[in-house]
């Protein structure tokens, strides 16, 4: 660091300062120069440059100061540097010292190192003449209004904040610049990387570079509609653990009241209140309606006039015929005939074998008399009546429309026995032939003793005639105990025409069967 010194005259006649003096000479840095005014001759100022000038700049300067009289000479005093006030042993009057590390500029004058000056000066705004401050405040900026430099906030400076935003009537060319990208793809941007297609619902990932187009799953995102096994809940034990134990009313939305079997709760707006079905407004599974509760019935009705059942979505109608029905099977209501419905006809008739308990039910009625019965009215009954039915009962009436026979054949106690089993045997004293020329409807009845103290095995008997077995006849008798005998009757009815045989037939269930006092009557009934 050099220091060189001018002095000027400052008499009464000089009236500019240092700052003037070097602006005349075109020296406009003010850090350039220290002004030190307190020298020992008063008429007189000198000026020290930190660092020397150049020589046009000092023929400026003593011209300047040469303008204004007395001109000042440069005068080439010993500089000293030390740290610290130094010694006044050190130096002669007109020296200086600078101390590097503040600096701090010390002169000596009289013999003595005055007061020192600092040269680590700090430019102030506000000293400049052309700089004007008004309340300045935090974040305003200078701003030059045609004279001076006045502060500004960046709205009276006509600035925007560096982040800041707009409105879309602020962008003057939007409606060009949105008329430009029109048709372009986003696959052109600089920083946009689309690979492999992209595919339907992928979306777009920084990836620290550029933005890429990814799956959900290689974005590492799950769908808005997703689904969790229980291993991805991470704290479901603790939540498990946390509400075991409470209570459902304990919720702070939930509001339970008198509360009974059945209700459930409903949101009245506020919390979740116990209701019952009624008072929810919710009908039961099962529940009924009467005709007023279906308001769009009659259009219903109405619009379904001239439909076709076959057009509903659960009917299935294949090849309908007559007389068919609608099953249910299970999915569809199909058409069935009765058969294939499994439905007999409301007239229909039966074989022996389709009535299961026939056997129990002519052994239930086995010594019982017909009129027992209460449709059978047999007042004043005569040998050759039949019964006949008058609009509410059977009534016995006088035998006609035709020739009527009675034949008989009893054989007092005579005996027959078989040991057959599985196979019917006629019992041959037991067989009659009708002499009829016409075909006449015959009461057939045959009487049995069937003694148990002689029999150790069942024995079932039958009615025959022509060869065929006559209905309801047959009948099963099983030994009793202690010898009681048992009497049998079977009775059936058949229409013979011309010579027929009629008989009866018997069939052990296994050992020996001995049939007593057997006799058959063959009543012709008209």
């Amino acid at each position: 660091m050099a220091l060189t010194k001018y002095t000027y005259s400052k008499d009464a006649n000089i009236s500019i300062l240092e700052d003037e003096v070097l602006a005349d000479a075109g020296i406009t840095t003010a850090l350039d120069h220290i002004d030190l005014i307190d020298d020992a001759d008063p008429d007189t100022v000198d000026i020290w440059f930190v660092d020397p000038i150049s020589g046009a700049e000092e023929t400026a300067l003593i011209a300047v100061v040469a303008a204004h009289a007395n001109p000042a000479y440069p005068t080439a005093d010993v500089v000293h540097t030390g740290v610290g006030a130094p010694n006044n042993q050190l130096g002669n009057d007109g020296d200086v010292c600078l101390d590097p590390d503040t600096l701090e500029l010390y002169k000596k004058v009289a013999g003595n190192w005055g007061s020192s000056k600092s040269i680590d000066g700090t430019p102030v705004f506000g000293n400049c003449s052309d700089v004007v401050f008004t309340s300045p405040a935090a974040g305003e900026v200078l701003k030059f209004d045609g004279t001076d430099w006045i502060n500004n906030t960046l709205t009276e400076a006509g600035l925007a904040a560096a982040t800041h935003t707009h409105v879309e009537s602020d962008i003057t060319d939007l409606q060009s610049y949105l008329l430009d990208i029109t048709g372009e793809n986003l696959g052109t941007l600089a920083d946009v990387t689309l690979t492999g297609g992209p595919a339907a619902g992928e979306l777009l990932k920084w990836d620290g570079a550029v933005w890429i187009n990814n799956t959900l799953v290689e974005a590492g995102i799950a769908a808005a509609s997703h689904t969790h096994v229980e291993a991805d809940i991470t704290d479901l034990q603790a939540y498990l653990l946390n509400i075991t134990g409470e209570n459902l009313e304990s919720l702070a939305d939930v509001t339970l009241t008198a509360i009974a079997t059945g209700e459930l709760l409903k949101w009245d707006g506020v919390k979740w209140i116990n209701n019952t079905l009624a008072q929810a407004g919710i009908a039961a599974a099962a529940h009924t309606h009467v005709e007023a509760d279906i308001t769009d019935l009659q259009a219903y009705l109405l619009d379904i006039t001239g439909e076709n059942l076959g057009s509903l979505a659960d009917a299935t109608l294949t090849a309908i015929a007559s007389g068919e029905m609608l099953k249910w099977n299970g999915s569809a209501w199909i058409n069935n005939t009765l058969a294939e419905a499994g439905i007999a006809a409301a007239s229909h008739t039966h074989v022996e074998a389709d009535i299961t308990d026939l056997q129990a039910y002519l052994l239930n009625i086995t010594a019982q008399s017909i009129t027992n019965l209460s449709d059978v009215d047999t007042t004043g009954v005569s040998m050759g009546n039949r019964l006949e039915w008058d609009g509410s009962d059977w009534v016995a009436v006088a035998a006609g429309g035709g020739s009527v026979e009675i034949d008989n054949q009893y054989t007092g106690s005579d005996s027959d026995t078989s040991t057959t089993s599985a196979t019917w045997v006629d019992l041959d004293s037991l067989t009659l032939t009708t002499s009829n020329t016409i075909s006449l409807k015959y009461l057939v009845i045959a009487n049995f003793h069937f003694d148990t103290s002689s029999n150790t095995a069942g024995c079932s008997f039958k009615l025959v005639a022509d060869g065929v077995d006559i209905p309801y006849s047959v009948m099963h008798v099983t030994p009793g105990s202690g010898g009681d005998p048992k009497n049998v009757t079977l009775v059936g009815h058949v229409t013979l025409a011309n010579a027929k045989v009629v008989k009866a037939q018997y069939q052990t269930d296994a050992g020996t069967c001995t049939v007593h006092n057997r006799s058959i009557v063959l009543r012709g009934i008209g």
